[in-house]
């Protein structure tokens, strides 16, 4: 049983923090992505909505994450974070250019495949009709359209 075995929990947890002027970085575990993890009894928790529920004096919704603003994500600075909800999360990620938007098929509203968009351009080439098409993708007529003029799916190859 290590020292810091034996301490109450937020005395582990500021045991293994960095502190300076900026960002107050965490020393302990992290995951691929960089974040903190620790354990709280036996379930892994990211150190850094561990800091911001323990700033706050209660824990956070299971909907809402602890988000950065400083974008370090091993930094726990309670400052530094707010709580937010995932889609608040991505879209912050995307502003701040951490992330892309999704685009094609990986994003959640998307009803086509990028295979299914360049059948479709395929088609609307050999000139089957736009409604037509809908009903055979069972999509309305608009995404049709925006692939036919080029408004929509641009990552997918288009062929003379």
């Amino acid at each position: 049983m290590s020292a810091l075995s034996s301490l109450p929990l937020p005395a582990r947890f500021w045991a293994r923090v960095a502190k300076s002027d900026g960002c107050w970085l965490w020393t302990g575990a992290t995951d691929a992505d960089g974040y903190g993890r620790m354990y709280i009894g036996k379930k892994r928790v990211g150190a850094h909505r561990y800091s911001l529920e323990l700033w706050r004096g209660y824990a956070l919704a299971r909907h809402e994450f602890a988000c950065h603003r400083c974008d370090v994500p091993a930094c726990v600075r309670p400052e530094h974070l707010f709580a937010g909800s995932n889609a608040a999360n991505q879209i912050d990620s995307v502003t701040k250019g951490r992330k892309s938007a999704p685009r094609g098929s990986r994003a959640g509203t998307a009803k086509l495949t990028e295979q299914q968009v360049a059948e479709i351009l395929a088609a609307l080439r050999r000139g089957e009709r736009q409604k037509d098409l809908a009903a055979r993708y069972g999509v309305s007529r608009q995404p049709i359209w925006l692939i036919a003029h080029g408004k929509g799916w641009n990552h997918v190859r288009r062929l003379p």
